[in-house]
């Protein structure tokens, strides 16, 4: 039996179905997409934040159980190359070996290529500087104590002494601050070794007793 070809008009209508398709399909699939690529990248900033705690419990434990300080090394005449850790996050770097944990995947502005601990975007992630001068006896309830967090706005001094007391108001009212960079929030690390994400408001880092 002979086939029929395909007429310049069925032509022209299955290609007008196809773009029709593509016109809903799309917008539906992208936000999909988008939102899987978000989890994936909060998830990988949780990993980056497990390998810091654990950096930063291991220093810890090797220093008579006595959390690392944020000022490390006092710099004389500030002429690199700097023999001495400068601050925590290359302290920690003993234990961690890989720079690339210090930065988030969704934060925006470039690392630190020259990885000088003295210059900013060493790292994302901040300190909670009220624990040095503390160690590990002193902490009662480690499950509620903060660790390091999820940073860097792009303003602040994100060197290896990045470290914060609390969080400025910029970051819990700005929509597109370091707490609400990972699907309107940000991850957490604390003392008992959990990562978690949560909202701004929802975390305070308090003075801690000596």
């Amino acid at each position: 039996m002979k086939q029929r070809g395909v007429t310049g008009v069925e032509a022209v209508v299955v290609l007008g179905f196809a773009a029709l398709a593509a016109t809903f399909v799309v917008p539906l699939l992208t936000p999909d997409f988008s939102k899987a690529r978000a989890h994936a990248q909060r998830s990988s900033c949780q990993q980056n934040l497990k390998q810091v705690s654990l950096g930063l419990l291991e220093y810890t434990q090797d220093y008579d159980e006595q959390f690392p300080l944020v000022k490390v090394n006092k710099v004389t005449h500030n002429v690199p190359p700097y023999t001495y850790p400068y601050g925590w996050a290359d302290a920690i770097q003993p234990y961690l070996r890989n720079l690339q944990v210090l930065q988030c995947p969704s934060e925006t502005h470039p690392p630190n290529r020259a990885k000088d601990a003295v210059q900013a975007n060493f790292t994302d992630y901040w300190y909670n500087s009220h624990l040095p001068g503390l160690g590990l006896v002193d902490i009662s309830h480690p499950a509620t104590t903060v660790f390091a967090g999820d940073g860097n706005d792009g303003s602040d001094l994100t060197n290896a002494r990045y470290s914060k007391s609390s969080f400025p108001s910029a970051w819990l009212n700005g929509a597109k601050s370091p707490l609400r960079r990972h699907l309107d929030g940000a991850n957490y690390a604390w003392l008992d070794g959990h990562i978690k994400w949560y909202q701004p408001g929802q975390v305070k880092l308090t003075q801690l007793k000596k």
